[in-house]
C-alpha cells in the first residue's frame, strides 16, 4: 500500500505528462505551501491546477475537492481541518489510477465536498444531472 504523498505525487506525474502530450506548457512550484499544484498555459493564459487522484467507485471517479490537513497555526487547536479551494484554483486535475486517464474539470462546476464523474449508467436508472467523465477526459 502507496502511502497518500506517493499515490498524489504520481497522480501529479500522468497529469502533468498529459498536459505536455497535449503540447501545453506546464509551471510546478517550489515547495508544498501553494494552494495550486500546477500551472498551466494552453495558449490563452495562465491557470491554476489542484491536482487530484481519482478513485474508481460505483461506476464514477470520485475526487476530493477540498484540502484535509492536520496542520495547524500556532495556538490553533490542533484537530483536522479541511478547506475549499473556491477562488485559488480554476481547475482541478484528475488522475484515475483505476482508468489510466486523466480529467480536467472547471472550479466552478465541483461541489463543495466531493465530484462524481459518471463512467457508467448509474444503478438508479437517474439520467439528469450526470457528470460524464468522458466529458472531462483530456
Amino acid at each position: 500500500m502507496r502511502p497518500p504523498k506517493k499515490k498524489g505525487d504520481i497522480s501529479q506525474a500522468y497529469f502533468i505528462a498529459r498536459c505536455l502530450e497535449l503540447d501545453w506548457s506546464v509551471s510546478v512550484p517550489v515547495g508544498d505551501c501553494d494552494r495550486y499544484d500546477a500551472i498551466i498555459d494552453k495558449g490563452n493564459g495562465l491557470e491554476r491546477v489542484q491536482i487530484k487522484t481519482g478513485r474508481l467507485r460505483s461506476g464514477a471517479v470520485v475526487f476530493p475537492t477540498r484540502s484535509c490537513t492536520y496542520h495547524v497555526p500556532k495556538g490553533c487547536p490542533t484537530k483536522n481541518t479541511s478547506r475549499s479551494y473556491k477562488g485559488e484554483v480554476e481547475w482541478f486535475g484528475v488522475f484515475c489510477p483505476d482508468l489510466k486517464k486523466c480529467f480536467m474539470v472547471p472550479a466552478e462546476k465541483v461541489g463543495p465536498r466531493s465530484v462524481n464523474l459518471r463512467v457508467e449508467d448509474a444503478k438508479n436508472g437517474r439520467k439528469a444531472k450526470i457528470r460524464w467523465a468522458k466529458d472531462f477526459e483530456i
